[in-house]
């Protein structure tokens, strides 16, 4: 049996998983195990004993497919605002009408992308940790550290994540966060040596 601490990492950007991970993995005090998508996580989370830590991205695909879907937007999302760049880098007015018809196609995009994700899926796996652990429907808050990330200010959300986890374990990151901050407390919450 391995003396590493076990960390579940929900999350759907695939970049952010690379970074954190080669941060934490570097530590060599932590084994991580990701989940992309919210039915992959629900599966690893009935399946697998307790984790010692989690890492949750509050906004989630629920299913492979939606992440397939939320990638290919995302990519198109990128490919109309370096256009956007383009067009205003060559002088383009705000008013002028590419410019218009591109920022009209990335907020369509903008909002397919946010029918995709499940706006508080990370809380729902968070209360699903919470109710395994304790074996009831209305659970006690999680004793582990749980390490949410949002890409948005959501008080309403960080108040609803405070309700499955002690307070002195909670963590609520806002994206982009320095990957070495985010170890560091991981770290500091599992008792490991900074």
């Amino acid at each position: 049996m391995s003396d590493k601490k076990r960390v579940l990492y929900i999350e759907n950007d695939g970049n952010l998983v690379d970074s954190l991970r080669e941060v934490i993995e570097q530590t060599g005090a932590i084994e991580l195990t990701v989940a992309c998508y919210m039915d992959e996580a629900k599966r690893i989370i009935k399946e697998k004993p307790p984790f010692d830590a989690y890492i949750v991205d509050i906004m989630l695909p629920r299913t492979k497919e939606d992440l397939g879907i939320l990638e290919a937007k995302e990519s198109e999302r990128m490919r109309l605002l370096d256009k956007l760049i383009r067009v205003t880098d060559y002088g383009s007015e705000p008013l002028d009408p590419k410019v218009f018809t591109l920022r009209g196609e990335i907020d369509r995009i903008d909002e397919e992308i946010e029918r995709l994700l499940q706006m508080d899926g990370g809380l729902e796996l968070v209360k699903a940790i919470a109710e395994k652990n304790s074996g009831r429907d209305d659970p006690d808050p999680l004793e582990v550290p749980v390490v949410f990330f949002t890409a948005r200010a959501a008080p309403e959300l960080k108040d609803k994540g405070k309700r499955y986890v002690r307070p002195d374990m909670f963590r609520w990151f806002e994206k982009p966060e320095d990957e070495d901050v985010v170890a560091k407390e991981l770290m500091r919450l599992l008792s490991l040596e900074v």
